[in-house]
């Protein structure tokens, strides 16, 4: 792909008013008069701004009703930061109140679902809202129907991703890529651990990234040493996307026994790889990682069980989101789907402590790679190697 062309379309803006279109014709079908969205991904993806927080730290609410245009309950400040943003957002008509004037709030709330006339209606929330929020809107429309939608509406329009949102997965990938190389440049033997954290923290900025999970090595003055073990996960975001990649170095030798859990973890992984393709379950690739994984490490660790999920869908930063890739989830995989496949055994196998500061603590030691579903199979975002890296 031509470089300039990928930043350009890198630069275009979502479709908000697309969305919101395709978000509505879900809710008339599941009879929804209207969406009420707390800050957070959702809210983000909808409207194209979200602030932060919650009732009654603050409220930020965004309403998307049936017909009508969409309105905000929120404050001052957050209404300066979307009219004053360069991109396209839904949601200009406000309702305002002033920090910590909580009865304003409530009847600013209470009004905005009034004129809405959605009082008496079915309202969809999402199951990622605070308590607090739901009992805050259930006493400004005690006679409104309040009902959890993630799953019916809100969850299979994000899960598919569009053209543009694969294009800052794609690139998050690539700078994934690009962190990776700069690690097996800067981790060495005898380099003290924050000049190493400083060089990796210098080659996000220069990417271009947004923001970062950029390595703390609080210990600053300890050095590194031969048998040490970095398990590093850059989660690079751009414009509020991310790829999760992550890969473990070793530096001046690998025991036999972390060989072996290498060994197993790149086995494993390369058996999942034959199997995704649009139609595999969520259910298939999780069991066949278990029992690939079981069996190479049955030399290792005896008994070992697998305590976790495979893996989970990426997007929007901010947490995990669907399709979650683990035992009895029947989703099939469907062109669109980009989701994270983390092969390995998890915290423990290798009885170390993770160098790295991304907060694994006893290192995970795996290969984490994002995946995106296409028409004929898929296509790994992240193309670093998954061979064991001793530096």
């Amino acid at each position: 792909m031509n470089p300039l062309l990928f930043e350009m379309s890198l630069n275009e803006e979502f479709d908000y008013e697309g969305r919101a279109s395709r978000v509505r014709t879900l809710m008339q079908k599941y009879d929804v008069d209207c969406l009420y969205l707390v800050p957070g991904r959702n809210q983000r993806y909808f409207s194209g701004y979200t602030g932060w927080g919650g009732w009654p730290t603050r409220l930020g609410s965004y309403i998307l009703p049936l017909e009508s245009d969409p309105i905000r309950v929120t404050i001052p400040m957050y209404e300066g930061f979307i009219m004053g943003a360069p991109r396209k957002t839904l949601g200009k008509k406000f309702y305002l109140y002033t920090d910590g004037d909580e009865d304003t709030a409530k009847n600013q709330l209470k009004q905005a679902l009034k004129d809405l006339k959605v009082k008496r209606g079915i309202i969809g929330v999402e199951e990622e809202m605070r308590h607090t929020d739901y009992l805050l809107l259930k006493e400004a429309a005690p006679e409104a129907t309040i009902r959890n939608v993630s799953k019916m509406i809100l969850d299979p329009l994000r899960m598919i991703k569009d053209d543009l949102e694969i294009a800052k997965i794609r690139k998050s990938a690539q700078i994934c890529d690009r962190f990776f190389k700069t690690a097996t440049e800067v981790i060495g033997e005898g380099r003290f651990l924050n000049e190493i954290r400083i060089e990796l923290a210098r080659c996000i900025v220069e990417a271009g990234a947004d923001s970062s999970r950029i390595p703390r090595m609080a210990d600053a003055s300890r050095r590194v040493h031969r048998g040490d073990v970095f398990d590093v996960e850059p989660d690079i975001t751009i414009d509020g996307y991310y790829a999760e990649a992550s890969r473990t170095f070793f530096v001046g030798e690998a025991t036999e026994r972390e060989q072996i859990i290498w060994k197993a973890c790149m086995k494993a992984y390369d058996e999942i790889e034959g199997l995704i393709r649009p139609g595999v379950t969520m259910h298939q690739l999780d069991v066949a990682f278990k029992n690939s994984i079981r069996e190479g490490l049955r030399e290792v660790i005896p008994n070992f069980k697998s305590t976790r999920r495979l893996g989970h869908g990426v997007g929007l930063a901010g947490g995990h989101e669907i399709p979650l890739v683990q035992e009895f989830n029947m989703m099939k995989a469907a062109p669109g789907m980009v989701f994270a496949i983390d092969a390995g055994p998890g915290p423990g196998a290798i009885k170390k402590q993770d160098c790295s500061g991304f907060g694994h603590g006893s290192v995970a030691s795996g290969i984490t790679s994002t995946i995106l579903i296409t028409e004929k199979g898929f296509e790994r975002l992240d193309k670093f190697s998954h061979d064991m890296i001793i530096l």
